[in-house]
C-alpha cells in the first residue's frame, strides 16, 4: 500500500507532511517534507446576532464574525422577510466582512423576520441560531391617492381619494381642512376695491377610514380656497394633497337700507348699503322707476358711473330727476355680478 487518506482534518489549514518506512528491525529515515493546505468550507455561524435599536425606517442589527471562518470570508448576507400589500416579501443585503453592524431600511407598521449568514468560496455557512423578530412602529400615512377635485358650484365642491398606497398603520381616517381666503372682491367700472379683510378661519373636517369622498358646502361665492386631504394613523398626519380653487360668482342679494325720499317737487333721492353678500364681483346697479299708475313711462337705468365708495363704507345715493309733480313712483334696485342680476330692493 503507497497510499493513504488522512481524515478529520480542519479547514483551509496547512499541514506538515512526511513519511517514513519501518520493519522488524526498525524505522527508516523521514522522508522529505511537504506541506498541503486543506480546502475552504463554509464558515460556521455568525455569533451574537441582536437588535440594537429600531423605528418606523430603520432597524440597526450588530454581530460577531464566525467562531471558524473556515476559509476566507467573502461577505456576510442578511435576510429580511416581511409581508406587506397581501404578499411574502424577501430580501437579502450584502455586508462586507470588515462590518459587524448595519442598518436596515424598512417600512413603518410590518413585522420582519430576519436572519444573517457568512460565506466563503465554499458557499454559505448556516445562519446565526437566533431569528430576530421585529415589528416596526406606526408612521404617518403617505398621501391619498387618485385625489380628485370636482367642479365647484358657488357654495359647495366634491374632492374624492383612494386609500395611501403605504398607510403605515392602521389607517385611522381622513382630515379634510379649508381655509378660505381673507377678502371679497368687488369692483367699480375698472378699479376693484378690496373691502375691509376676515381672518380666514380654517374648517377641520375628519372622516371615517373606509370614506373616499366628501362633498363640502356653505362655501363662499366668488372666493379663493385652499382645500387640503391627508390620512391619518396613531402617529398623526401623513402629508397632505393640496388644492386652490375658486368658488364661482353667483347673483348677489338685494341692495341693503334702500330708501326713497322727495327732494324737491321733481326729484327723488335714492340710497341704499352694497348687499351682504355680493357673491362675486360687483359690476353695477340696476335702478327701474316708474309710475304707479303708468307702465309705460318706466325707465331703467345702469348706476355703474354713481358716485359712491364701497371701501370706507360711504352710503350709496342716487338723485332722480325730472319727475313728473304730485305723482306715485314705484322705484326698485338691484346688484349684478357676472352671475346675473341680483334680487330686487323695491320701495
Amino acid at each position: 500500500e503507497t497510499k493513504y487518506n488522512i481524515t478529520e482534518l480542519s479547514p483551509y489549514t496547512n499541514y506538515t507532511i512526511s513519511v517514513l518506512a519501518f520493519n522488524t528491525i526498525g524505522n527508516s529515515s523521514v522522508s522529505e517534507e511537504i506541506v498541503h493546505q486543506t480546502l475552504e468550507d463554509v464558515p460556521s455561524p455568525p455569533r451574537n446576532f441582536m437588535n440594537v435599536s429600531s423605528n418606523s425606517t430603520a432597524i440597526s442589527l450588530t454581530w460577531d464574525p464566525p467562531a471558524e471562518h473556515n476559509g476566507v470570508l467573502l461577505y456576510y448576507i442578511i435576510t429580511f422577510t416581511y409581508f406587506d400589500m397581501n404578499r411574502n416579501i424577501v430580501n437579502e443585503t450584502a455586508v462586507p466582512t470588515d462590518q459587524t453592524e448595519t442598518v436596515l431600511t424598512v417600512f413603518a407598521a410590518l413585522t420582519y423576520s430576519i436572519t444573517i449568514r457568512a460565506n466563503t468560496s465554499a458557499g454559505f455557512g448556516d445562519p446565526a441560531e437566533n431569528v430576530l423578530i421585529i415589528t416596526t412602529p406606526e408612521d404617518a400615512p403617505t398621501p391619498p391617492e387618485d385625489v380628485v377635485l370636482g367642479m365647484a358650484t358657488p357654495t359647495s365642491v366634491v374632492i374624492s381619494w383612494q386609500p395611501p398606497v403605504r398607510p403605515n398603520g392602521v389607517l385611522l381616517g381622513y382630515q379634510l381642512t379649508l381655509v378660505a381666503s381673507a377678502m371679497e372682491k368687488s369692483r367699480r367700472r375698472r378699479d376693484v376695491i378690496l373691502l375691509m379683510p376676515t381672518p380666514g378661519i380654517p374648517l377641520v373636517m375628519n372622516v371615517t377610514s373606509d370614506t373616499t369622498s366628501a362633498n363640502i358646502t356653505n362655501l363662499v361665492p366668488s372666493t379663493d380656497n385652499t382645500l387640503t386631504v391627508q390620512g391619518r394613523t396613531s402617529a398623526g398626519l401623513g402629508d397632505p394633497v393640496v388644492f386652490n380653487f375658486t368658488t364661482p360668482e353667483t347673483i348677489p342679494t338685494a341692495p341693503q337700507n334702500f330708501t326713497v325720499t322727495n327732494m324737491s317737487s321733481t326729484e327723488l333721492l335714492v340710497t341704499w348699503d352694497r348687499p351682504d353678500p355680493v357673491g362675486g364681483i360687483l359690476l353695477t346697479y340696476e335702478l327701474l322707476y316708474v309710475q304707479s299708475d303708468d307702465a309705460s313711462t318706466m325707465i331703467r337705468m345702469n348706476l355703474t358711473g354713481v358716485n359712491y365708495d364701497d371701501f370706507n363704507n360711504i352710503e350709496l345715493t342716487y338723485i332722480i330727476k325730472n319727475l313728473t309733480i304730485n305723482t306715485l313712483y314705484n322705484v326698485s334696485l338691484s346688484a349684478y355680478t357676472s352671475a346675473g342680476r341680483g334680487d330686487i330692493a323695491e320701495n
